[in-house]
């Protein structure tokens, strides 16, 4: 997944077709470092499903291609879906959605950047030397 998502972005750059092709990362992004970590690491967007998911109320029964989820997210059967309230469901989704966006503009703030794309790895991971370390 990180290494794919390394290698892909290095190669884009060496040939040259990094600003004409948009990486877009996915998989078990659930926070807003997440996001952030990714997008450091050369992603230009991402997409987080699981999150959403259970935000809607999947308790990750992994019956979603038998039509019997019992919370009605992932069933097409109607005494299931009554299980899923759109109108509250709904809510939560955007909540989530939107708490975790404002909590990527708060790191990008503490980061002392304006915008996602003057992330880069260096904002990621910082290698510190003994003379930087000072003892107590």
């Amino acid at each position: 997944g990180r290494d794919a998502l390394l290698y892909v972005v290095d190669k884009l750059k060496k040939v040259g077709l990094k600003g004409q092709i948009k990486v877009i990362a996915t998989g078990k992004i659930t926070t807003a470092f997440d996001i952030v970590r990714l997008l450091c690491m050369g992603a230009d967007a991402t997409y987080a499903a699981r999150s959403m998911l259970l935000a809607l109320g999947c308790i990750q029964a992994l019956r979603c291609n038998t039509n019997q989820c019992p919370t009605g997210v992932a069933t097409q059967d109607p005494s299931l879906m009554k299980g899923l309230h759109v109108a509250t469901k709904r809510t939560r989704v955007k909540n989530l959605h939107n708490e975790t966006i404002k909590v990527v503009a708060e790191m990008l703030g503490a980061m002392g950047l304006h915008s996602h794309s003057q992330l880069h790895r260096s904002h990621l991971i910082k290698r510190i030397s003994d003379s930087d370390v000072k003892s107590y």
